[in-house]
């Protein structure tokens, strides 16, 4: 039988190079927020800034980059060109988690890891699963075809493109170290769309 992976969302991953590593300890002393419960995420809090990346252009060009490549190549945008809009660290401590969400007002979202990690996974959830109102389960094993959430461990210097539409979450985190990880938020930018559908805009300052 001929089986068709139809409409896939597509999640893309490389690990950077050591150029971003001088970044490390200047993003790990962002100022973040104390009060986790007002987004969900025990003992795991977001930066206050949400523009982080601009006071580091050089690696936000980097990251940038990495996603063209990405968009390109796989997403075959090669005539659409984006914009990293917004960009800000979280530090979850050790028995911190995130709750399922999902980003607004972008295309494609991004998350860097700063160090290697046994937990505090990034656990994406199948898109499909809340459309069905019955549920079944494979006898077996789980493939890329039935996946209901996929799992991907941190590592330092990886970076994680993923649809802005899917839902994702920070596992449980059970590691001793503050796990940090930088999250930023991509959106085309200039003139993209067709016949009575386009737009042409710019969607930040730089």
């Amino acid at each position: 039988m001929n089986v068709y992976p139809l409409f896939p969302s597509v999640v893309g991953a490389s690990v950077l190079d050591s150029r971003v590593d001088k970044y490390h300890d200047v993003l790990k002393s962002e100022e973040f927020t104390s009060d986790s419960r007002r987004y969900a995420a025990p003992d795991s809090n977001p930066s206050i800034s949400r523009k982080v990346l601009d006071k580091h252009l050089e690696l936000k060009n980097i990251i940038l980059q990495e996603f063209k490549k990405f968009k390109n190549e796989t997403l075959k945008l090669s005539t659409t060109d984006f914009k990293i809009t917004t960009s800000w660290m979280t530090e979850t401590t050790p028995g911190g988690y995130c709750h399922y969400h999902n980003h607004k007002n972008c295309y494609y979202s991004g998350v860097m890891y700063l160090d290697n990690h046994e937990s505090g996974d990034l656990v994406f959830k199948n898109v499909l699963t809340n459309l069905h109102s019955i549920c079944v389960n494979p006898a077996d094993e789980w493939t890329q075809e039935t996946y209901q959430t996929f799992y991907i461990r941190p590592q330092k210097n990886l970076v994680v493109f993923f649809p802005s539409y899917i839902e994702h979450k920070i596992d449980l985190y059970t590691g001793k170290p503050t796990r940090y990880s930088l999250a930023f938020n991509f959106h085309p930018t200039g003139k993209f769309g067709e016949a009575d559908s386009y737009i042409e805009m710019d969607v930040s300052k730089k």
